[in-house]
This record gives structure tokens, C-alpha cells and sequence, in this order.
């Protein structure tokens, strides 16, 4: 059974571009999410995220660019710990995180930040 993988970036500038199309380089049958910050933004993502996860196990997301704060920490939180059964995740990202939001994604997450 083929993997069903999923890509979210930051759709404002070249790192946020690449990073998913070196994604596609590897995955090329990827499910592919730009987005930009902001609360509306981020429900469209989950919105995609939630009609792109198949019944399989086999279920991999991988975001990357996209630094988030307090703000919306807990709105990934919650999304996350509903689909970590069938979805492993990983995050990509080199923007400067809070401890505590990193702490909380990181339970729920692979998380690889670049400092």
C-alpha cells in the first residue's frame, strides 16, 4: 500500500516554496497546502488536512516553514492529538519558538527546528 502523504508551507516566501518543492522531489504524489498565518488560514489547512487523511495507516504530514506562537499553539494541539493515530507528523521549521509551544507541539510531533 502506497503512502498517502501530505505537505503544508508558508506560501509568502522562497524558503516556505522550496521547502515544498523539495518535498515533491520526494514524495511526488504528495497532497500539496500553501498557507499563509492566521487563524482563518490555519482552519482552511486543518480543513484539507481532515478531507486528505485516508482510512490507512499509512498517513504521513510534513510542515514545514511555518512558525507559530501561543496564539495557535492550542488549535494545533487539538488537531493534532485527533488525528495522531493515523498521521505521523513531522515539522521543518527555523523560526525562533516560544519553550512552552515548543514543548506542547513536541509531544504531539516530530519536531526538527534549525536554530
Amino acid at each position: 500500500m502506497q503512502m498517502n502523504v501530505i505537505i503544508i508551507s508558508h506560501d509568502a516566501d522562497v524558503d516556505g516554496i522550496f521547502s515544498l518543492a523539495i518535498g515533491l522531489m520526494k514524495y511526488p504524489r504528495a497532497k500539496t497546502f500553501l498557507t499563509g498565518y492566521g487563524k482563518e488560514n490555519f482552519k482552511a489547512m486543518f480543513e484539507f488536512v481532515n478531507k486528505s487523511i485516508t482510512s490507512s495507516d499509512k498517513n504521513l504530514m510534513i510542515i514545514s516553514d511555518l512558525g507559530i506562537n501561543d496564539s495557535y499553539s492550542e488549535m494545533f494541539l487539538q488537531t493534532f492529538i485527533k488525528i495522531k493515530g493515523i498521521v505521523k507528523i513531522i515539522w521543518i521549521d527555523h523560526h525562533n519558538w516560544l519553550p512552552k509551544t515548543e514543548l506542547d507541539i513536541k509531544r504531539e510531533v516530530e519536531l526538527i527546528l534549525d536554530r
